[in-house]
């Protein structure tokens, strides 16, 4: 199966559709959005490191990385 000019194995696909965009049951307050920060913001930005080698490029990918968040989840507003 092809999606978006690459093979992707039947399973994968049905997986990814599943997963797609998931409207969250409630909105994300500033607290519980606190929690998911601390909780995965470290993670984050060690993978980010690892892949730029850069501390300071970490930090600016992590900050644009948890605004597109924002941004792209409606419920946290």
């Amino acid at each position: 199966m092809f999606a978006e000019g690459i093979l992707i194995a039947p399973q994968f696909v049905a997986a990814r559709a599943t997963t797609a965009r998931r409207m969250p049951n409630q909105p994300m307050d500033e607290a519980k959005f606190e929690a998911f920060y601390r909780q995965t913001a470290g993670k984050i930005w060690s993978y980010i490191y690892r892949m730029t080698g850069d501390a300071t490029a970490a930090d600016d990918l992590l900050q644009k990385t948890f605004f597109r968040f924002l941004r792209s989840n409606p419920g946290h507003r």
